[in-house]
């Protein structure tokens, strides 16, 4: 995992462990939104979400994250048609067949007090990954009191918004004034 390596290189690379940010865009902002979501959660709700052992020592090596933007992510797979097999290899089966797999891996189930600064930037065109996983998300990160930021990128769609200087601005620009010494 990427946040273990950071942790046995810090010192080679002068890594500072207590500023570390995550992005990623479309399921790489699924998989940051998640793994800063579930970075608080009790070992109850952890546990379904990972094929690591309770006491796998990687564990205690995972720096703490300080904040998260997440481009295009989608972050709740519960209102899935129960049939429908979009993501039955990513996830195993389909809704109906996995419930609380789908739950396990929604970021938006697991958004609390604790969770890191968000800053989510979504275009408001897209069809692939619908707004509302961003709009929903945001609004559960705000009234589990996280600071969270959402930016509509107007007239783009999943791809253009991936590619538009507005996400690259946004990710710098946020990362800059989050993770400034």
């Amino acid at each position: 995992m990427a946040l273990v390596w950071i942790h046995e290189h810090a010192e080679e690379y002068h890594f500072d462990l207590d500023r570390v940010g995550l992005y990623g865009y479309s399921a790489g902002g699924h998989l940051v939104s998640l793994v800063a979501t579930l970075a608080d959660e009790p070992w109850e709700r952890v546990q379904d979400t990972t094929t690591w052992d309770q006491n796998d020592g990687r564990w205690k090596q995972i720096p703490s994250i300080t904040a998260v933007c997440a481009g295009g992510p989608p972050t709740d797979f519960r209102n899935m048609p129960p049939e429908s097999l979009a993501l039955s290899y990513f996830l195993g089966g389909t809704r109906k067949q996995m419930p609380s797999t789908y739950i396990a891996a929604s970021p938006i189930c697991f958004a609390s007090a604790e969770d890191p600064v968000f800053k989510i930037i979504h275009g408001e065109e897209d069809v692939l990954v619908a707004l509302s996983n961003a709009t929903d998300f945001h609004q559960a990160l705000l009234d589990a009191n996280v600071d969270s930021m959402l930016q509509t990128l107007p007239n783009k769609g999943h791809l253009m918004a991936f590619f538009s200087g507005q996400l690259t601005d946004g990710v710098i620009g946020f990362f800059t004034e989050r993770l400034k010494p």
